[in-house]
């Protein structure tokens, strides 16, 4: 889940079925050069949660919504990514 803006309550979470797929549909949000750090959180979906699944991105699942409460117990941190900052390397003297 990506959060672009403290005070939009957003009435569900959306989640990616890889982590892979979450940091690249995070890092193509508009507004990517104003995080620093993402967190990257597992979650455990359990039945009886309620949960939609986007149909724009066409057969692939990639974003997963979950309008069900998640308890604590179901979170796991799997780790934090930085913004990738690229430095040029200077050519060696031929």
């Amino acid at each position: 889940m990506t959060c672009s803006d403290d005070a939009l309550v957003s009435p569900y979470l959306s989640f990616s079925p890889t982590p892979s797929c979450a940091w690249s549909l995070s890092g193509a949000m508009e507004w990517v050069s104003e995080i620093d750090r993402w967190d990257l959180w597992q979650v455990r979906i359990e039945e009886g949660d309620e949960v939609g699944i986007r149909p724009e991105f066409g057969p692939v699942v990639q974003e997963i919504k979950v309008y069900s409460a998640i308890p604590a117990d179901r979170l796991w941190h799997v780790g934090e990514r930085g913004v990738p900052v690229f430095e040029f390397a200077e050519a060696a003297p031929s």
